[in-house]
């Protein structure tokens, strides 16, 4: 029988040590479901429920849990998180909602307890908000289905279930001895456990397909780490590696970690290129520099910096960004390929593209404009109409808006800045502006998540909300950067009107590592 982890001695309740066990990139899936009656379903879809827009509210309710799980679940560690992506998907033929949450970090633990609070909270949050007309909601089905990059590997595999009048009940959990291989046991167990072994496990020879979902958990050597599977598979079309040049295989070696103690040299490396760099100048700032960790590559005589690699995961999910010359950042994707997650949101200069893709498949690129501002040159337009602060009464009408346009990285976080505002017509919320950083300290910020409903464009709505924001900013900063899409010529055209001039070109898209 396997000893319980978190029981001493004596008996005693108590939280693991873990700190012998070395860093490696651990994942963890979800799934759950919450099963809704046929006025609450339809509520839920048209997006009329009292409360708001529940799929949006309970996606971002699993996210916030996920981040909040060790102050819930006593003897769970409180680890950094790289990636928090929950998924609700309506099923109408049931009325079920399939909740999913996939949870990514690089640890000494894993994130199942997190993918799990991500689920269940979400399904309490959609009960919440639509108890008022179905007190009958079900939850159920709450369960691991993957866990990669510990001691253990955990992967379900669906498989065909027939039909059957009387089901026979799963039997007990078998453990096989250590070297052996998989007997032929029908009706299949519900979990297959193979227990660890001194030396490396013996070939595994599964049966052939059964009745029901079979889980499969074993323990690799321990030399031997467990290969973590893609978390999406790469484009049809994937461009060549480019070719890693030998300077930045040597470079390579030098890529090191900076510490938040070192913020003045971040700063400085950063400074001389304050609109390029605007998003990683204010992520040197509170309240986002606990979510950063900094990779740099110092230059050969090492009293200064040559490129840096932000890793922020602040948001539900993680992004990389970069700065410095092309060949100090294949350097520095090179060296710091083990400490950044698997699959990240990417915000590079035009530049980096291939300094990139050596070590990661993009799925699709965004060409974006850097556009910047300083106060100077800043040219108030006049922009009739009401326009209303917006705070965090208003996150489910937020949402509500955003869920058309999944571009927009929107946190309720952010609405404490006081910086979003609102225009609203018979009660709807149709468009907003706001912004993704700001930091007085280092005298920049940067706005977003700026949406006009698609029935409401045209009529300057967007350009009323940019101009409260910008009167609210420069009242702090002095330096004010935004991305636009290249081809997206309304907007680029609307900005110029404030002043705003094209500083740099740049990327936005997912990557995978190849």
């Amino acid at each position: 029988m396997a000893k319980l982890t978190h029981i001493d001695e004596t008996g005693a309740a108590r939280m693991v040590n873990v700190g012998a066990k070395p860093r490696t990139n651990r994942r963890a899936v979800a799934k759950g479901e919450i099963r809704l009656s046929d006025e609450a379903f339809a509520l839920m879809l048209a997006g009329a429920a009292q409360k708001g827009d529940v799929l949006g509210v309970a996606r971002v309710a699993g996210i916030m849990a996920a981040k909040r799980t060790s102050e819930l679940i006593p003897l769970c560690h409180n680890v950094p998180l790289a990636s928090i992506v929950v998924d609700l998907e309506p099923e109408p033929d049931t009325n079920r909602v399939l909740i999913s949450a996939e949870v990514e970090n690089i640890d000494r633990t894993g994130v199942e307890m997190e993918a799990l609070t991500a689920v269940s909270v979400a399904a309490l949050t959609i009960y919440d908000m639509l108890k008022a007309v179905d007190r009958h909601m079900t939850i159920g089905e709450i369960r691991l289905v993957e866990k990669t990059g510990g001691s253990h590997v955990i992967a379900e595999h669906p498989v065909v279930v027939p039909a059957t009048a009387n089901p026979t009940p799963a039997p007990a959990i078998a453990v096989v001895p250590k070297g052996a291989t998989m007997p032929g046991l029908f009706p299949p167990p519900e979990l297959l456990r193979l227990e660890p072994a001194q030396a490396p496990v013996a070939p595994v020879a599964l049966p052939a397909p059964v009745a029901q979902p079979v889980r499969i958990e074993a323990r690799p050597p321990e030399a031997e780490s467990p290969p973590v599977p893609p978390l999406r598979p790469p484009p049809e079309s994937v461009k060549p590696r480019p070719v890693q040049s030998s300077t930045a295989t040597a470079d390579a070696a030098r890529v090191r970690e900076y510490a938040r103690a070192e913020v003045e040299r971040l700063h400085g490396f950063l400074a001389a290129d304050r609109f390029s760099n605007a998003y990683l100048l204010g992520d040197l700032d509170t309240p986002f520099e606990d979510q950063c960790r900094w990779f740099g590559l110092p230059t050969p005589a090492g009293d200064a910096l040559a490129g840096l690699v932000l890793f922020y995961n602040g948001l539900s999910m993680p992004a990389v960004l970069t700065a410095g010359p092309p060949e100090a950042i294949e350097a520095l994707m090179l060296g710091a390929r083990a400490q950044l997650p698997r699959r990240f949101y990417a915000n590079v200069r035009l530049e980096h593209r291939e300094a990139v893709e050596t070590q990661y498949v993009p799925r699709a690129w965004t060409e974006m404009v850097r556009m910047g501002l300083h106060r100077e040159d800043w040219q108030p337009v006049e922009a009739d109409g009401p326009v209303e602060a917006l705070t965090h009464r208003d996150t489910a009408a937020i949402m509500h808006l955003y869920r058309h346009y999944p571009d927009n990285f929107f946190d309720p976080a952010q609405l404490g800045t006081g910086l979003y505002f609102g225009v609203r017509e018979e009660g709807e919320l149709v468009s907003v502006a706001g912004v993704h950083v700001v930091s007085a300290t280092y005298d920049v910020a940067v706005i977003g998540n700026i949406v006009t409903h698609s029935e409401h464009r045209g009529r300057g709505l967007a350009t009323r909300c940019v101009a409260r924001v910008l009167s609210a900013l420069f009242g702090q900063v002095t330096h004010v950067a935004l991305n636009v899409q290249a081809t997206n010529v309304p907007a680029l055209a609307c900005y110029r009107r404030f002043g705003f001039t094209e500083q740099s070109k740049c990327l936005e898209g997912w990557v995978q590592v190849r």
